[in-house]
C-alpha cells in the first residue's frame, strides 16, 4: 500500500455495510481557476510525489509490506481491525475484523482479483472490476504510473483543506479516470477521487489521505479520510513493516474462491462449445474414415 491510495480498505466493505448507507456524495469542490499556460506538466507532479516521499531508490528497495491498524465507520459505532499485506506481482491481501459481524477479505495473487464474506460469500472479480482492483494491487503503484496509464493531464487547481492543489485527471486503458489532487506546496498527495466498479454498480469514492510518516525510508500516509455512499470512513494504520518474511501461502487463492473459479471457468467451456467453439484444451475431433 505504501502511498497507495487504500481503496483495497474503501472498497471492502460495500457489500457489507451498504444497506446502512445514504445515496449520497460529498460536495463538489469549486472548479479549477488556473490558467493552464501556468500548469506543470502531470508528469513532473507525479515525479515530484515519488521525490519527496523518499525518491524512487529508496522505494524500489521495499519487497514486502505488511499494515495494521483500524477502520471507524463514523456515527455508526462500528470500528474493525484491519491487516493489510502486498507484495510485488499485483499480489495482496487485506483482512477486516467486523466486531459481531466476522471478517471481510480481499486479495489478489496477480491474476486473480477476489472478495468474500458472511454476507455475500466468494467473490471474483471479471472485467472493468478485474482490471480496477488488478490495478490498485500493484506494488508501490506511484512508480508505474506510466505503465497503468494510457494519459495524464494536469488541468488545474483546487483548494483541499484549504490548501491550493494540482488537479490531476489520470486515464487507465479500461474503465473511468482518476482524479488527485497533489499539494502544491509539499509535493503530497492529499485527496483521491473515482469510480469503483463493483457488483452493485459504478460507485463515486472520494478519499482524503494524510499523517504522512517515513517508514525505512519512504513517507507513507497513515490515516485516510473516505467518503464512499454517504458514509464517513476514517482508517488508521497504526503499524507499518516493510522487508519483512510474509507467511507462506498468504496469497493463494482460498478454497472456496478456488472452487468459484473453477466453476466460473466450466460455465466458460461450456458456453463456448454451445456457441459451436472447440475449447483450447479439448482433444481434436476425430478424422472421418
Amino acid at each position: 500500500m505504501s502511498a497507495k491510495r487504500f481503496i483495497l480498505v474503501g472498497s471492502l466493505l460495500l457489500g457489507a455495510v451498504s444497506a446502512c448507507a445514504a445515496q449520497s456524495t460529498p460536495a463538489e469542490t469549486p472548479p479549477a481557476t488556473q490558467p493552464a499556460e501556468d500548469l506543470p506538466s502531470a508528469e513532473a507532479v507525479l515525479e515530484r510525489f515519488v521525490e519527496v516521499t523518499g525518491g524512487r531508490e529508496a522505494w524500489e528497495r521495499i519487497e514486502s509490506r505488511r499494515m495494521t491498524g483500524t477502520l471507524d465507520f463514523v456515527g455508526m459505532g462500528v470500528k474493525a481491525e484491519i491487516t493489510a499485506i502486498e507484495a510485488p506481482g499485483q499480489r495482496m491481501l487485506v483482512i477486516l475484523d467486523i466486531a459481531g459481524a466476522g471478517k471481510v477479505e480481499e486479495g489478489c495473487d496477480g491474476a486473480v482479483a477476489w472478495t468474500r464474506s458472511l454476507m455475500n460469500g466468494p467473490h471474483i472479480a471479471e472485467d472493468e472490476e478485474k482490471a480496477f482492483r488488478l490495478r490498485m494491487a500493484t506494488f508501490n503503484e506511484h512508480l508505474h504510473w506510466r505503465e497503468m496509464f494510457t494519459e495524464v493531464a494536469c488541468v488545474g487547481t483546487e483548494m483541499v483543506d484549504d490548501k491550493p492543489c494540482y488537479k490531476l485527471v489520470l486515464t487507465p486503458p479500461v474503465g473511468q479516470p482518476d482524479t488527485c489532487y497533489y499539494d502544491q506546496e509539499t509535493g503530497l498527495r492529499v485527496r483521491w477521487d473515482f469510480s469503483l466498479p463493483s457488483p452493485m454498480g459504478v460507485i463515486p469514492v472520494q478519499i482524503y489521505q494524510g499523517d504522512y510518516r517515513e517508514v525505512d525510508g519512504v513517507r507513507i500516509p497513515h490515516r485516510t479520510v473516505q467518503h464512499i455512499l454517504g458514509q464517513k470512513r476514517v482508517l488508521t494504520f497504526t503499524n507499518v513493516e516493510q522487508n519483512i518474511d510474509l507467511p507462506d501461502g498468504c496469497f493463494e487463492l482460498p478454497n472456496d474462491i478456488a472452487a468459484l473459479r473453477k466453476k466460473c471457468q466450466r460455465q466458460t467451456v461450456i458456453t463456448e462449445t454451445t456457441d459451436g467453439e472447440t475449447p483450447s484444451d479439448a482433444p481434436p475431433a476425430p478424422r472421418p474414415h
